[in-house]
């Protein structure tokens, strides 16, 4: 494989991991909840596998399926069912689209070349890939902060950051890898009482060392990205169908092009640049 399929598929599997660190064993009142906002766990899975549907549809199909005439699981957009089988629906849709976008960027396609976009632009097959995974990796961020605040997990053990207006005493994650020993040698350190830097530096010390951040509180480690489904938990068995709380709006993911009124990228944000910028 050339070194930029390589870099392609590299962008794609590392977003994709992204994603599914941060869905991984969500519970059904988890992919129900939305914050205290109207953004659901589980339409913003919706959400993003069907934007990876569009694009994807855009770049290859003679024939492109736009937002509203895609492949809907059970044909329901505006609409679930609150049961795992059709959370798990939702994530093999998933999935499907990202064993797609691998297979449409292996060679011998043509990365540089031009493909339509569903406002009416183009971009090179490379720019969409990133458009694609960055939206991937964007609102797996966002899953990560509703399940941080519904499970009160605050930095995992070491990495707490400016936080001295907030307590976080409780609420620090423990990741797999930290040994009993380990732990308590930390929770010795940064305990109720003021921390002690000698302490702490010493409860530092003994962690193990990690490639790369892990500040994610709901990701995991993992061994690399897979195309088999991931499981579920179950809590709530419900067949009742009720209207999505977190309705799918906007295009999807960034663009690269210059001009934001060609469309706008994750309506609903209130972290968008203004123009210009």
């Amino acid at each position: 494989m050339a070194e930029q399929h390589r870099l392609a598929h590299g962008v794609l599997e590392g977003a994709h991991g992204t994603f599914i660190d941060n869905v991984r064993n969500v519970s059904m009142d988890e992919a129900l909840d939305a914050a205290g906002g109207f953004r659901s766990i589980l339409g913003v899975m919706k959400h993003v596998a069907g934007w990876s549907a569009v694009y994807h549809s855009y770049a290859f199909d003679e024939e492109p399926t736009y937002w509203d005439q895609t492949d809907w699981p059970r044909g329901m957009r505006d609409a679930i069912e609150p049961s795992e089988a059709y959370l798990q629906e939702v994530l093999a849709w998933f999935e499907r689209s990202y064993g797609r976008w691998l297979a449409s960027t292996a060679e011998p396609a043509d990365l540089e070349a031009a493909r339509p976009l569903h406002w009416g632009k183009t971009a090179s097959l490379r720019e969409i890939v990133a458009m694609v995974a960055g939206h991937w990796s964007y609102h797996a961020g966002e899953i990560n902060e509703i399940l941080a605040i519904r499970r009160g997990e605050a930095w995992e053990y070491g990495e707490e950051v400016e936080e001295n207006h907030i307590s976080t005493v409780g609420h620090r994650v423990r990741r797999p890898w930290i040994t009993d020993e380990q732990a308590a040698t930390y929770e010795g350190a940064i305990g109720p009482a003021p921390l002690d830097a000698e302490l702490e530096s010493v409860a530092l010390q003994s962690l193990p060392v990690q490639n790369g951040p892990a500040g994610c509180v709901a990701c995991s480690p993992r061994g690399g990205p897979s195309l088999t489904s991931v499981g579920l938990t179950h809590t709530t068995p419900s067949r009742t169908t009720v209207p999505i709380r977190a309705r799918p709006r906007g295009a999807g993911p960034s663009s690269y092009l210059p001009n934001r009124s060609n469309f706008d990228p994750c309506a609903g944000s209130s972290n968008q640049p203004e123009d210009g910028q």
